[in-house]
């Protein structure tokens, strides 16, 4: 793990200004710089690029927004290959916090955190460790109790789902939203959506968070090479907040 032992640089990127200024005022009070703050996601070519110290790209999002954090965080690594990331989100959903961190987020905190505990966990992010908010523990128990069954082949989705929905699913699973999953796929958004009504049909699911969360338990079988991620890192906690 790093130290702190100079100034965190900070670029603050979300379409509400107002927002973006209380959170400059706030960080500034601490132990952040704010290199920069702007409405647009994309990296700019003004850009400070000499950053001596740790530095975190936070994304201010805003509910309903459809992005596709994969590519943007590609680009933000590209440019700035030591920074960690991190999403500032309105509310907890399960299938965004899995969205983000199958992109390569270091940090998912929603904002109903306090002021306090949100610096602090700034803090950990620079100094190395992933934050998830400390509503996903509900998700914890029926994950332990998944991991302590006895080792069986996940169930095999070929015979179930046809090739382009199991293609869907496994993309619903990497938490891509449903116009992302069109782009890649070539096909319209319309049409994902009757793919998704037909694998909830079939897997007897009600919604997709359900399914994601059913897919990962299960260690459900897309055929193919395995495309889940582990996380790794140090352990600590902060209210609202997991530090993993």
């Amino acid at each position: 793990m790093s130290n702190l032992s100079s100034e965190t640089s900070v670029f603050l990127l979300g379409r509400n200004s107002i927002g973006r200024e209380g959170l400059r005022l706030l960080l500034e009070g601490g132990s952040f710089r704010v290199a920069v703050s702007q409405e647009e996601y994309s990296v700019s070519s003004d850009w400070p690029r000499d950053l001596a110290g740790p530095h975190l790209i936070v994304l201010d999002t805003g509910k309903g927004d459809q992005l596709d954090l994969q590519a943007m965080f590609k680009g933000y690594k590209a440019s700035y290959p030591q920074a960690r990331l991190v999403i500032l989100a309105e509310s907890f959903e399960f299938e965004g916090v899995m969205r983000a961190f199958a992109a390569g987020a270091d940090g998912y905190i929603v904002k109903e955190i306090g002021c306090q505990s949100l610096m602090e966990s700034l803090r950990l992010i620079a100094l190395g460790e992933k934050v998830m908010p400390s509503a996903l523990a509900q998700f914890l128990p029926e994950t332990m109790e998944r991991r302590t069954r006895p080792a069986r082949p996940g169930p095999d989705l070929a015979g179930t789902l046809s090739e382009r929905e199991i293609e869907t699913f496994r993309r619903m699973c990497r938490g891509e939203p449903n116009k992302v999953i069109a782009q890649n796929l070539g096909i319209t958004e319309a049409t994902v959506k009757v793919h998704v009504k037909a694998i909830l049909r079939k897997l007897h699911l009600k919604n997709r968070t359900q399914a994601v969360a059913w897919a990962l338990g299960e260690g459900a079988d897309f055929g193919g090479p395995d495309r889940r991620r582990s996380a790794a890192g140090h352990s600590s906690t902060t209210p609202g907040a997991i530090a993993a």
